[in-house]
């Protein structure tokens, strides 16, 4: 494979193989773009976003929040699929055991189906506002949150809408 710069008015000639080249280095950067690769070879997602099964037996909305049930992949199955990526199963969240344990989808899911769910980071969701001094969330039923004093995640409205940025609570 030769590589070379053309000059303007020269003929552009490439040969398969380095045209070749070129796709196989566009693909990669594409590749980085939507994961990383971290030491070991483990893939994992950008921004807190996961693979996520919906178990609800009902097809979900895209930003619906749904309660964490189990990893996907355990290490006693699988302990190199375990190490590479973080994959979730998810329930119809229960008010109490899934205050702190929830996913915010990011695309819709039918039942039974693999998409991306959020478990860390920022995103659109539906969000119920008691009053209007409210900056902690936390769920209550799906498909939304609902803000309550010292519990669940920070929640910032936009202009009083019922959309709503979440990032996690130190709280």
């Amino acid at each position: 494979m030769t590589l070379a710069k053309v000059r303007p008015g020269q003929p552009l000639r490439i040969p398969a193989d380095t045209f070749n080249a070129f796709v196989d280095v566009a693909a990669a950067y594409q590749a980085t773009r939507t994961s990383v690769r971290t030491e070991g070879g483990a893939i994992t997602p950008t921004a807190g976003v996961v693979t996520v099964r919906n178990d609800t037996g009902t097809d979900q909305d895209r930003f619906a929040v749904l309660g964490i049930s189990a990893p996907l992949i355990l290490p006693t199955e699988n302990a190199a699929a375990f190490q590479e990526r973080i994959a979730l199963a998810l329930v119809i969240p229960d008010q109490d055991a899934h205050a702190d344990r929830f996913c915010i989808l990011q695309e819709p899911i039918i039942a039974g189906a693999l998409g991306r769910g959020l478990i860390v980071g920022v995103t659109p969701v539906r969000l119920d506002v008691q009053a209007d001094d409210d900056r902690v969330a936390t769920v209550v039923s799906s498909p939304s949150l609902s803000c309550r004093p010292h519990q669940g995640c920070s929640a910032s409205r936009d202009c009083g809408r019922r959309q709503a940025v979440l990032a996690p609570s130190s709280s």
